[in-house]
């Protein structure tokens, strides 16, 4: 009974984890480090079989912004639903922004339409800088 407890306490740290830092993207690595600031030790080969877990419970989006690097997650709570909106992700802090924008909806309308192309909004990342990093970049 203490190791299926063990696995719960776990599971918990990294999906608590995960809702904290539910505007943004995070990597295995970060919820280890942000689970170790908070005093609690979790080995990456249980974080990530958690969040194999959390992903296949449809818990967790799973994304890779770039070759080369570590994927990275972010939890979908049940008061939004990803799948029908862009997202814009800034470069400078790493806050992802859930875009909802009838222009981008106009956009996705027109590729379908005239090149044949269907967009998968939920997966569909633009890059750039939210407004605060923007700011300080041109100080």
């Amino acid at each position: 009974m203490p190791q299926n407890s063990y696995k719960t306490k776990q599971r918990t740290l990294i999906l608590n984890c995960l809702k904290d830092n539910k505007d943004r993207h995070i990597t295995a690595e970060e919820i280890h480090e942000y689970l170790l600031r908070g005093g609690e030790s979790v080995g990456m080969t249980t974080i990530y079989r958690n969040l194999d877990k959390l992903l296949k419970e449809g818990q967790l989006r799973r994304y890779e912004l770039t070759q080369g690097q570590s994927a990275c997650f972010q939890y979908v709570d049940g008061e939004g639903d990803c799948r029908e909106h862009f997202h814009l992700k800034c470069e400078g802090c790493g806050r992802l922004i859930h875009l909802d924008c009838d222009d981008l909806a106009k956009l996705s309308e027109h590729i379908e339409k005239e090149h044949a192309f269907y967009l998968n909004s939920s997966k569909t990342v633009l890059y750039g800088l939210c407004a605060d990093c923007k700011t300080q970049k041109d100080k």
